[in-house]
């Protein structure tokens, strides 16, 4: 009996040992779940992230699209003008050389480019 007792001690003592090698076992374990759920919520908060970024980028791209395309029609819409003022002050100049040929003056000379600034100060010095 009295070896059982001892027999059943060590077998308790043993027990007891690998009881507490358990227990700490879970407390590491349930810090690793916890670790894990920081993880898990980080990449969650990560993904929403990624997602409004790449609607950010989305609109981004499509406005550099729009710009681009609106520069195209002011630039189509600025060589329409400058025909349209080169029309007009060639028709000017085909005026005044009419009225300088009845005047019996000579031609008025060469049009400048088509430039507002330009064709005035020309307009200016034909007249004076």
């Amino acid at each position: 009996m009295e070896k059982e007792k001892v027999d059943l001690k060590a077998r308790n003592k043993e027990l007891s040992g690998q009881v507490g090698l358990l227990e700490a076992s879970i407390v590491r374990n349930k810090a690793l779940v916890e670790d894990a759920e920081a993880c898990l919520s980080h990449n969650v908060d990560l993904n929403a992230e990624l997602k409004r970024k790449d609607e950010d980028l989305r609109k981004a791209k499509d406005s550099c699209k729009k710009a681009k395309e609106l520069a195209e029609e002011n630039a189509k819409k600025l060589e329409d003008s400058c025909a349209a003022l080169l029309a007009c002050m060639q028709e000017a100049k085909v005026a005044i050389d009419t009225t300088f040929v009845k005047g019996s003056m000579e031609s008025s000379g060469v049009l400048p480019k088509a430039d507002h600034a330009a064709f005035l100060a020309w307009l200016q010095v034909e007249l004076s």
